[in-house]
């Protein structure tokens, strides 16, 4: 009985980590996913501020909170394109596959975006 009580005590310092580090990920990577579409919903914001005639920049960073928004970069194509980007907020080994910016594009005529 006593080695039984051993065994699982082992076996459960080794199943907590995996168990608590494979959650993290998970939470990072539903973070990722998370400022994807709301760089994909800046671009679209700040190009349709751009067909109206309305600053697309303060468009794009209107979702963000102040101390992002500063951060979030609005480039504007020639034709109408608009390409924003923003710092990626994860942390841990994931940071060292995941770019350190999320972008996203819009086509100018208020179509393609990727």
């Amino acid at each position: 009985m006593k080695r039984e009580h051993g065994q699982s005590s082992i076996e459960a310092l080794i199943v907590v980590p995996v168990c608590m580090t494979a959650a993290w990920m998970l939470v990072n990577v539903g973070a990722y996913a998370q400022q994807r579409v709301a760089v994909s919903h800046a671009a679209s914001r700040a190009a349709v501020a751009r067909l109206r005639g309305n600053d697309p920049v303060a468009s794009a960073r209107s979702g963000y909170g102040r101390h992002i928004a500063a951060q979030v970069h609005v480039q504007l194509g020639t034709s109408g394109a608009v390409d924003v980007s923003a710092p990626l907020r994860i942390t841990g080994p994931l940071q060292a596959v995941l770019p350190a910016r999320v972008a996203s594009h819009v086509d100018g005529a208020g179509g393609d975006q990727r």
